[in-house]
């Protein structure tokens, strides 16, 4: 379960990845680039709904979309680096503290595991390992259910903690 958490929150789909599988496993791949049109909600430019506040999604057509996709594909290389312009989003800097957050539990977890769990402490300790597959989506659907994950670990901790 530590495993899975930590390929999950080290294997996040970016930019730069999502790019790369549009390019390799979607349609594009098979040469169906013709009429197609993309749903995107770049960083920075997404206009915002009026009512809710959230970026909304624009209609990208493929003739711009794909050498977008091509040109973030050749630029991966940037990834956390400081030339990295989607590293300063609030979304990468939430991912980055939530990941620091997983590893220092886990050590936490260790440490009380050394002194032995009760059954009950074991099974939170259990669901602590498992909290990043709480984090969905991207965006505000990525915030709302990081939150979600960060309030069930409060709780969990106070059930662990002597």
């Amino acid at each position: 379960r530590v495993c899975e958490g930590y390929y999950k929150l080290l294997a996040v789909k970016d930019e730069y990845e999502v790019a790369r599988l549009h390019l390799e496993h979607g349609p594009l791949s098979q040469g169906a680039a013709g009429k197609l049109t993309f749903h995107l909600s770049p960083p920075w430019i997404a206009p915002r709904d009026s009512h809710t506040g959230l970026p909304r999604k624009i209609a990208v057509p493929g003739a711009v979309a794909i050498p977008l996709f091509k040109t973030l594909r050749q630029l991966r290389f940037l990834r956390d680096t400081p030339f990295d312009p989607f590293r300063y989003s609030g979304e990468r800097q939430q991912d980055r503290e939530f990941l620091a957050l997983y590893t220092s539990d886990l050590d936490r977890l260790a440490a009380l595991m050394e002194h032995g769990l009760s059954e009950a402490q074991h099974a939170a300790a259990i669901e602590i390992a498992q909290l990043p597959g709480m984090v969905r989506g991207y965006g505000h659907v990525r915030e709302e259910s990081m939150q979600a994950a960060l309030v069930r670990r409060t709780h969990l901790w106070a059930n662990i903690s002597p």
